[in-house]
């Protein structure tokens, strides 16, 4: 669902005077419907802002001054449709929501107010916005229809502005390659999942700004600012001092060691190494941040970004854009996170907690080894070279305790976990 663009108002046709420059609902029956969903002197702005609007026939007065054309509503509805694919798509009046059936099979006979999620769009029956309309009469359909209207128009309004600037070591990088030149702003908007750069940090630099696709020159800036970024960001959802910078270097490290240990071929070590590495990259975009496991699969079933927020972030580094993964590669570095993760438990909690499940005993490994204090000093010691070079494919292979906690599970325990005996 496209949940950063507004709703889609259907109308049945222009009024016997026509539309006003803005065009349908632009007039007496936009104020009357703005009165009552939103209220206040600019309220019409307001309405004509947060929503699309279009009238299914061109002609004024048709169904008012002359017949209702059910034909060409229905035309028009098929011609209409394909647009609507992932939008909210709002229709208004019985007249449009007959001409919908007619085009879109499948689309119910819905009384106004209800709502039905269908082909990736969310249609909305409305009641005709004209004065005539006896249904607004009714006070509790009235209150109801309008706060469903208003909180579109907020939907889009919040979606608009969730942008968020970020990087001040990317803002000096891109002062040192504009020499006297402005000095740029970068940001992300979550409705999206859009990266810009900007002329400035304002609604107006937002609107200016460009997106930063795979030819831009400013790339590499950004990736630069988001490994940086991620030395920020303090994992198990702020609650440990361990960075996701450390932890995602560990996992690639982990990924690329087990790949060797289990006899993948050349191409998927790497492929697990620079996965790996950049799993968590999304987490550097303001906004995004550390989520425990438990709280992200809750947030994702309750609309959340973060698959639009990983796709964003993978494709600003060419080697994880293009980076072909296969079902083998994919559990290794799956296997590889939650080995990383019963890692952080003992280095950082101090314990190996029953639901790690079979990776308990990488934490025990580290507690009985007394390596808490090594796994800490090593954290500490990630830079962002370490994951910029594991991501880029640079850093192929590196010694260190990854290495040695896989020589010490050995192969036959590492391929149980990672394929469970299947492979």
């Amino acid at each position: 669902m496209r949940y950063d663009l507004p709703a889609v108002m259907v109308l049945e046709a222009p009024p016997p005077g026509g539309c006003g420059p803005r065009g349908a609902l632009d007039g007496d029956s936009g104020d009357r419907l703005a009165s009552r969903v939103l209220g206040g002197d600019a309220s019409r702005d307001r309405l004509l802002s947060g929503l699309d609007r279009v009238n299914l026939i061109d002609a004024p007065g048709v169904g008012v001054t002359t017949p209702w054309d059910a034909a060409r509503a229905a035309r028009s509805a098929q011609e209409l449709a394909p647009g609507c694919h992932g939008r909210v798509v709002v229709l208004a009046g019985r007249r449009v929501l007959r001409a919908f059936r007619s085009a879109v099979p499948g689309i119910p006979d819905l009384r106004p107010g209800a709502r039905l999620a269908w082909a990736n769009s969310e249609w909305l029956v409305a009641p005709h916005p004209s004065g005539r309309c006896r249904w607004w009469n009714d006070p509790d359909a009235s209150a109801a229809m309008s706060a469903t209207l208003r909180a579109e128009v907020e939907r889009y309004e919040a979606a608009a502005t969730s942008w968020s600037t970020f990087g001040e070591d990317a803002l000096e990088a891109a002062r040192s390659l504009a020499g006297s030149a402005p000095a740029a702003c970068f940001a992300y908007r979550v409705a999206d999942a859009s990266v810009r750069v900007m002329p400035e940090a304002s609604a107006a630099g937002w609107a200016d700004g460009e997106v930063v696709g795979r030819l831009h020159p400013d790339r590499p800036v950004l990736v630069d600012a988001l490994v940086r970024n991620l030395a920020r960001v303090l994992r198990w959802g702020g609650a440990s001092k361990c960075s996701v910078l450390a932890h995602s270097a560990r996992v690639g490290l982990l990924a690329r060691a087990a790949a060797r240990a289990v006899d993948l071929r050349a191409d998927q070590q790497v492929a697990c190494s620079r996965l790996g590495a950049g799993h968590d990259l999304a987490e550097a975009l303001p906004g995004i941040g550390d989520v425990p496991s438990p709280a992200k699969r809750w947030m994702s079933r309750a609309g959340g970004g973060f698959q639009g927020a990983h796709i964003a972030a993978e494709c600003l580094v060419d080697e994880l854009c293009d980076l072909p993964v296969d079902a083998v590669s994919r559990a290794v570095v799956k296997w590889a996170d939650l080995a990383s993760m019963a890692v952080e438990r003992a280095a950082y909690f101090g314990d190996a907690p029953p639901w790690l499940g079979s990776k308990q005993a990488w934490a025990r490994l580290v507690l009985d080894g007394s390596l808490v204090g090594d796994v800490r000093s090593r954290d500490v010691k990630f830079d962002h070279f370490d994951l910029g070079a594991m991501v880029s494919g640079q850093l192929v292979c590196h010694a260190g305790i990854e290495h040695d906690l896989v020589a010490q599970v050995g192969r036959e325990q590492i391929e149980r976990e990672i394929f469970g005996g299947a492979r």
